[in-house]
């Protein structure tokens, strides 16, 4: 892997917590988390998903059969003699019992006889063959008995049950399996029983269905049996009772001459009281009819002043013969009119006209004389017959009002006559009803859905328990990506590392991935020798930046030494030394970098051929300087590696010598760069940090921790070394830019570069 430089340096937030991290986390942040480990996010959901479909495969699927019951809406009216007069509604604790009872033991041990399931292994674990779980038992050697048992690793022994036992244990698991619900809207009862054989499920069902039913008839018959016991000394004790009401009633009305009369009821059947209610009409009807003639008398009385108006009254003119001489008279009164006007008045046959209309004339005058004598007759007689209904009215409502007294008591025996009729009535209905349901016992409900074999397993759902292992894998795998991101302890962008440090970046290296970096890495080049080669590339403009920066960190005076350090080994800066000396070298100054690092030197892998004698051999006084300085041969720049590995270095950098080789050299050359040891490792950064003008901290982008980049910087400061800045090295592009950073400002500015 190579690397490329860009330049960055933005200022930190005022906000930024102490330690670089923001705890305010956004959408935004949590979506570039999972991005950045998406290849933990996805590889953690499929491991759990696939591990979750593999279990929901070996679970043994089991099957859910369904019955539909309907319980009566009325009850049993055999027992309760109320029934037949009482409107007794069911009610919740009704239907409840009956849950209760469909859930009894009682029942379950019908449908455990009928089924055999004693000799079923999916209800009796001790005829269950014994395939114990090596992955589970081994570890379950150190339970104890009963534990191994539940686990499945011992096979129960049934010699230690008796066979009641035995039995209490199948309806227990087959309890497990069996559920009742009922619906508070109505009188339906919901049945289901759950078995890993969908036939099995569904014929245990409508047996425990059909056992109900016949339990609820034999229970009906029972009932009916007893009840009928139970009525017959009652049944005769209510007709002795009956048979005494009646003889009260009956030797009370003869005590007090009472009789009834068919047809009436209440107080109105004697014959005192019918007789006045009679007596009352007929004397309303006399008054009425003595009223009308004393009007009519009074009216003919006014007209009989005047005899040629009495005929108009109308009592007179009612009377038959009255009305019949008007007619004629009328009759003949117009034949004389016609005769005179045909004869005149001489005539004889007039005469004998005139002579018939005088003669009727009288004869009427005679018959209302008649008619008014009539009227006083008919008046006298009518008071005479209102006399006699009031005086025998009088007479009968005295004798009812002593008879009034009687009846009250009367009534009492009535009513106790009326009750014990009626109480005796119910008896013989229920009877009668008893006779019939002994002869045709129904249960008190009925099925109305039996139950069907399902086609498909209710447990496991699939497609509801594969959306629940995937809720789980997403969670998980989230909370393994949080859990990742918050161990990782190290810089992922430039804010952070201003933030924690208070220190400026002044850029960053970046991992080229690039075909031709890897061609050229295979052909033995290296990052800071394609710097020269590519003097236009991003990589070269970006050093410039970097070294730009470096100079002018300090402004009392220019940056001539500087040193290049890590927190840890591998974090480029070896690297990031010969690219900054080599450029510097490259546009005409005169640079030469030190490899200060005695105890691993790396200055052979890019630089040949390397003096005989290194550092170590000059600050030991082995060697000259002239002896241990090279010359670069693409950039011109000069160097002094190493020499041999020397694990006194520290000692040897603290030296005197060292200092007047840095004075010296600060008289022939315009940059000094140094490549020291990681400084939180070990010393010899440190022996150097009051001798140079700058010290730059090179941190590897998302690997370097924080405590040990800190530790660094804390030791640097303490021997006060001038810490210019910091560089961020081997920076992934494409995962820069989902911690919060964008885009890398050269991915904007590819035109200005070649070789970019």
């Amino acid at each position: 892997m190579t690397l490329q430089i860009e330049s960055l340096n933005p200022m930190p937030p005022d906000n930024f917590p102490a330690d670089g991290r923001d705890d305010n986390l956004s959408v935004s942040q949590i979506l570039s988390a999972l991005w950045r480990r998406r290849v933990v996010f996805l590889s953690v959901i499929f491991a759990i998903a696939a591990l979750g479909f593999v279990i929901l495969k070996l679970l043994t699927p089991t099957y859910t059969s369904t019955a539909v019951l309907v319980l009566s809406a009325r009850q049993d009216g055999v027992v309760d003699m109320r029934q037949p007069y009482m409107n007794m509604n069911p009610s919740d604790p009704v239907i409840r019992s009956e849950v209760d009872a469909l859930q009894s033991r009682t029942l379950i041990n019908r449908v455990i006889d009928r089924e055999h399931l004693l000799a079923d292994p999916e209800f009796n674990q001790y005829v269950r063959a014994f395939h114990p779980n090596p992955i589970v038992c081994i570890p379950a050697r150190i339970l104890p008995g009963f534990m191994k048992v539940k686990l499945g690793c011992k096979k129960p022994d049934a010699s230690l049950l008796s066979p009641a036992q035995v039995k209490y244990n199948v309806a227990s698991r087959f309890l497990k399996a069996y559920s009742v619900v009922s619906d508070t809207k109505t009188y339906s009862v919901k049945l289901s029983v759950t078995s890993a054989d969908p036939q099995k499920a569904s014929r245990l069902l409508n047996s425990l269905a059909d056992e109900y039913m016949k339990s609820q008839v034999d229970e009906r018959i029972g009932q009916a049996a007893q009840a009928a016991m139970s009525m017959n000394p009652k049944l005769a004790q209510l007709r002795k009772d009956v048979t005494q009401a009646d003889r009260a009633v009956q030797k009370f009305q003869e005590a007090h001459h009472i009789v009834d009369l068919p047809g009436s009821e209440g107080q109105s059947n004697t014959l005192a009281v019918q007789e006045v209610q009679n007596l009352a009409a007929q004397l309303s009807s006399a008054r009425t009819i003595r009223a009308q003639l004393e009007a009519a008398q009074q009216e003919v009385g006014k007209l009989a002043v005047n005899p040629a108006q009495i005929l108009s009254a109308p009592a007179v003119a009612a009377a038959p013969v009255v009305e019949n001489l008007r007619v004629q008279e009328a009759t003949a009164t117009a034949q004389l009119a016609s005769l005179e006007g045909t004869y005149g008045a001489r005539n004889p046959v007039v005469a004998s006209a005139k002579n018939q209309v005088a003669q009727l004339r009288q004869r009427l005058s005679e018959e209302a004389q008649r008619a008014v004598l009539q009227l006083s007759a008919q008046m006298r007689q009518a008071q005479a017959s209102e006399r006699q209904l009031q005086a025998r009215l009088n007479e009968l409502t005295s004798t009812r009002t002593v008879e009034s007294r009687t009846l009250s008591e009367l009534r009492q025996l009535v009513s106790a006559q009326t009750a014990a009729r009626t109480v005796y009535d119910a008896f013989v209905q229920g009877m009668y009803r008893a006779a019939a349901q002994n002869g045709v016992p129904t249960a008190r409900g009925r099925v109305v859905q039996y139950a069907d074999t399902v086609d498909w397993p209710t447990f496991p759902n699939m497609t509801v328990m594969m959306a629940l292992v995937l809720l789980f894998a997403t969670m998980t795998a989230t909370g393994i990506v949080y859990a990742l991101e918050a161990a990782d302890q190290s810089f992922h962008n430039a804010n952070q590392i201003e933030a924690a440090t208070g220190l400026v970046v002044l850029g960053i290296t970046l991992l080229d991935r690039s075909p031709s970096n890897r061609l050229a890495v295979r052909e033995g080049g290296t990052v800071s020798r394609r710097m020269i080669t590519e003097s236009s590339s991003a990589l070269s403009e970006s050093v410039r930046l970097t070294r730009t920066a470096i100079a002018f960190a300090r402004g009392d005076r220019p940056s001539k030494t500087v040193m290049i350090t890590s927190a840890v080994p591998g974090e480029g800066k070896t690297t990031f030394a010969l690219m900054l000396a080599r450029q510097s070298a490259s546009t005409g100054s005169r640079a030469i970098v030190i490899e200060a690092e005695m105890r691993q030197p790396k200055f052979g892998r890019d630089l040949s051929p390397l003096p005989p004698k290194g550092l170590a051999d000059y600050l030991m006084g082995n060697a000259t300087l002239e002896q241990v300085v090279g010359i670069d041969d693409v950039s011109g720049m000069h160097f002094i590696a190493a020499g041999r590995p020397n694990h006194c270095s520290s000692e040897l950098l603290a030296s005197k010598r060292m200092e007047l080789l840095l004075s010296e050299l600060r008289n022939h050359y315009d940059l000094i760069v140094l490549d020291t040891p990681p400084a939180a490792i070990v010393a010899d950064a440190l022996q150097l940090g009051g001798i140079v003008d700058s010290a730059i901290l090179v941190v590897k982008w998302a690997s370097t921790p924080r405590y040990l980049m800190l530790d660094a910087i804390k030791k640097l400061r303490a021997v006060r070394a001038p810490l210019t800045g910091v560089v961020m090295a081997q920076v992934d592009a494409r995962q820069y830019k989902h911690y919060g950073q964008g885009i890398l400002p050269y991915e904007y500015a590819r035109s200005y570069y070649t070789g970019a």
